[in-house]
């Protein structure tokens, strides 16, 4: 049978959130930190390589990106890339709806571009796989953990980087 119930937090997490036990410990937890930042995965797109970019320095700099983490982290560039695509394409258009017409030109109704189905699923992809790596603002909140070696950004100022 699986698991039930929430994923059990890292033991770094439990011990900057004042939650670590020892009885509750995992003695032999991996905890590897990259000895510099990885590379991207061939397969990301140029945006899936932006966003890969700006999250490697985020995690780096909070520590909270292990060297095992690194094909997690290609599953969360890709769903930013496809985001970010989406959220152009519809800025382009002017909305997220466009006008049915027939073949004399009669509007026959209003229809939801693909791109918003597709946004709002890569957006739901994002928002899990953020909680993993402590990028939402509820899970960063339970982490009490000692300053960084440099600024960190929020999750917005994150996710519009180099957005013009």
């Amino acid at each position: 049978m699986g698991r039930r119930g929430p994923l059990p937090f890292p033991t770094k997490v439990k011990a900057d959130r004042g939650t670590l036990r020892a009885d509750r410990t995992n003695p032999a937890e991996p905890v590897t930190l990259p000895a510099k930042a990885p590379r991207p995965p061939a397969w990301l797109d140029a945006e899936g390589v932006k966003a890969w970019r700006r999250l490697v320095r985020v995690l780096t700099a909070t520590r909270v990106l292990g060297a095992q983490d690194v094909a997690l982290l290609a599953v969360l560039a890709d769903p930013l890339s496809v985001y970010e695509r989406c959220a152009r394409f519809l800025q382009a258009k002017g909305g997220e709806s466009f006008v049915v017409t027939d073949g004399d030109g009669t509007p026959t109704g209003v229809h939801a571009w693909p791109e918003v189905r597709i946004k709002a699923a890569a957006a739901t992809e994002i928002r899990r796989l953020c909680e993993h790596f402590g990028l939402s603002p509820a899970s960063r909140a339970r982490v009490n953990a000692a300053a960084p070696a440099g600024p960190v950004d929020d999750l917005a100022a994150f996710l519009n980087e180099g957005v013009s």
